[in-house]
Order: C-alpha cells, then sequence, then structure tokens
C-alpha cells in the first residue's frame, strides 16, 4: 500500500507469532518461557549458554588435592619421605636447604635426648649429656663422610662429595628426629623409677631404632646399582665404628643418682674395642683383675679394694661374687 501524499512506501507490519490468521495453533499460548522449561539438570550450569530447550552447563571446577596438602619442607621429607630426600641428594636439587635444616636437627634432636639421658642423675648430668651427645654424632660424621666417600667410589658410585655429606648428614639428622621423639617416653620412665640396667637399655633401644631410620635413606640413595649391599654393610660397620669411639671418649652419659661428682668426661681408659672385649669375658664369665685394675685411675685402683667405697668408683666388669678367675 502506498501513500500518494508522502510518496514513500508503507508496509504493515507482521503480526507477532501466535495471532492472525496464520497463528500455529500448537504454539505455546504461555508467554513466559521459562514456565514448561526443563530444569537445569547442573545447579553450576551457567545460565544463557547452550541452544534449544536445554541449556549447555559447565561441570564445576575439580578442587586441587595439592592445594590442601602444601608441599612438604625439609623436615617434613626427612620424616615422611626418605626416599624424595635421597632423590634430591643424589640430583643435588636444593641441598643447601635440606643439608642447613638436617643439621639443625640433628643439633636439636641430640641436645634434647642427651638432656633426658642425663636428667637419670639430674643436676649438670643434664647440661653435659645435651652438650655430648651432638659432639659424639657430629664427630662420628666428620670421620665417616670421607670414608663413606672412599667406599662409594671403589664400589661402583663415584658420588661427588658433596653428594656423600648431604646423604650423611640427612641421615644423620632423621636419626636425631627419632630420638626427639623417643625423649619424652624416656623422660616418664625415667620419672617413674626405671632402674639404671633398665634405663642403659631403653636408651640403647632408642639409639637402635634412630639408626635404622638413618639407614632408610642411605638404602634409598644406594638405589639398586650393584653392590648394594656390601656397601650398606661397610657403611653400617664404618659408622658403629666412628661413633661408638667418639661416644666411648666423651662418656659418661648415664650416671647413677648416687653418684657423688660426675667429671664432663672420664679419665681414659683404652678404646671402644678394649671395652667390648672385656664386656664380651665378662658376659662369660671370665674376669679378668690385670686388666681391669689397668683401666682404672689411681683412686679406682684404690677404691677397689675398699668395701665402703662410694659408687663412683664401682667397677663396671667386677664379678658379682667378687671373686676373679
Amino acid at each position: 500500500m502506498s501513500d500518494s501524499k508522502s510518496g514513500s512506501s508503507w508496509t504493515a507490519p507482521h503480526p507477532p507469532s501466535g495471532t492472525g490468521t496464520n497463528a500455529n495453533p500448537n504454539a505455546n499460548p504461555n508467554p513466559n518461557p521459562n514456565v514448561n522449561a526443563s530444569p537445569n539438570p547442573n545447579p553450576h550450569a551457567s545460565p544463557g549458554t547452550g541452544t534449544g530447550t536445554h541449556p549447555a552447563f559447565t561441570a564445576p571446577p575439580v578442587e586441587d588435592d595439592d592445594a590442601s596438602h602444601p608441599a612438604l619442607g625439609p623436615i617434613g621429607l626427612l620424616l615422611r619421605n626418605p626416599g624424595e630426600v635421597a632423590r634430591r641428594c643424589l640430583d643435588e636439587e636444593d641441598l643447601r636447604a635440606l643439608t642447613l635444616a638436617s643439621l639443625a636437627a640433628l643439633i636439636l634432636g641430640a641436645a634434647v635426648f642427651g638432656g633426658v639421658v642425663g636428667s637419670f642423675r639430674g643436676g649438670v648430668q643434664i647440661a653435659y649429656g645435651a652438650t655430648k651427645v651432638p659432639l659424639a654424632m657430629l664427630a662420628a660424621l666428620v670421620v665417616c663422610v670421607p670414608a663413606f666417600h672412599a667406599i662409594a667410589a671403589s664400589l661402583g658410585r663415584p658420588w661427588p662429595l658433596r653428594t656423600v655429606i648431604a646423604l650423611t648428614v640427612t641421615a644423620a639428622g632423621r636419626a636425631a628426629l627419632v630420638l626427639l621423639a623417643f625423649a619424652p617416653v624416656l623422660w616418664l620412665a625415667y620419672d617413674l623409677g626405671l632402674g639404671y640396667h633398665a634405663a642403659a637399655l631403653a636408651a640403647t633401644l632408642a639409639y637402635v631404632v634412630a639408626g635404622l631410620a638413618a639407614l632408610g635413606i642411605l638404602l634409598r640413595g644406594l638405589g639398586g646399582a650393584p653392590h648394594k649391599l656390601t656397601t650398606a654393610a661397610a657403611f653400617v660397620m664404618v659408622f658403629l665404628a666412628a661413633a661408638g669411639q667418639t661416644g666411648w671418649m666423651l662418656r659418661p652419659y648415664l650416671v647413677r643418682p648416687r653418684t657423688e661428682e660426675v667429671p664432663f668426661v672420664r679419665a681414659r681408659e683404652g678404646g671402644f674395642g678394649d671395652a667390648l672385649v672385656v664386656s664380651a669375658r665378662s658376659a662369660l664369665g671370665v674376669y679378668d683383675r690385670a686388666r681391669d685394675v689397668a683401666s682404672e685411675s689411681v683412686s679406682s685402683e684404690r677404691a677397689l679394694d675398699d668395701p665402703t667405697a662410694p659408687a663412683q668408683y664401682e667397677h663396671p666388669y667386677s664379678p658379682p661374687d667378687g671373686v676373679y678367675r
């Protein structure tokens, strides 16, 4: 239809869907499009997306498990993941932080455990024990590191010296953390009246468990290469010899409560090997008076013949009936 006055054409608008003569009889008369819409099966779906009557939905984000369990620090690795500690030592990954943390754990754990052992006597022996146990462990490591380096190289593992140092220090740090865990239990046992020999046995047991924990890092560091068991056995023998001798030089650690005067270290009385021989002979019922007397100081020799001698002069290897054979 044309408008003759304006000279422009005009077209009538199309009627809306659902009205007029050509309306669709099946059309939904409800003007609200959301009434018959299918409910969104996913509450996290983004509105207005997708086509048709079923809008597309997006799956909810999955929470990262690592976010709730942050990466373990050096101390956590020492306690929970010795395999990862060994790998980092071999790959020289973050060695500085790992070694420093292990060294701090060694000093703290050994000091606390030494103080607890010294608490059996009490007094100044607590400070002595807290000082001497870390010193003994550090001195043993100084001796062991060059030996470990030579043994590893001779058995097919030419590790750099820094790798050997890292493995040794981290193993000792893990052992010290185990000693730290044993310290409250041992302290409680002492407070409940544990006897002298039982106290010594309990401390020895703690050392054994700590040594096994340290061995776990060394074994994982050795991996599956040839001569693994031979290398591990050599490491253990060297460490036992070094730790035994350094510990022997800095004794006593466990002192009887009735002892009046406690020295920081005892007078030199042979070596750790001699003590093992004497202990083995004593266990078999063979007591050598000459050997016993030679290992004591002059005051101790006189006190052996004095039945009223104080407890600090009692010889540790004397026969129970006082008769030497």
